[in-house]
């Protein structure tokens, strides 16, 4: 379990930062914002081959989405901006 929170936590946060980019932006920030895709792309794939979908709920109350994360079994995670906000400072 630990393994798969911070999987959704890695995921979260990179998902976040693509967000948050502005659209002006220099040639190494477009470099590491399609690095950011492929990582969130595997993340995605890895999550769907455990049973896990991710959802996307925009929160203009708090800035920052909250990720709903549903098991094929009906099990329901919440990830918030406090769980994933160590992650994007390491990112940053």
């Amino acid at each position: 379990m630990q393994k798969l929170t911070h999987i959704i936590n890695c995921y979260c946060a990179r998902h976040t930062l693509l967000m948050l980019e502005g659209q002006h932006q220099s040639a190494w920030a477009s470099i590491r914002n399609i690095l950011i895709i492929h990582q969130c792309a595997a993340a995605e794939i890895i999550l769907a081959r455990k049973g896990w979908k991710i959802s996307v709920i925009y929160n203009d109350r708090f800035g920052f989405p909250v990720y709903a994360i549903r098991s094929k079994n009906g099990r329901k995670l919440k990830c918030c901006y406090d769980d994933y906000q160590k992650e994007m400072t390491k990112i940053r």
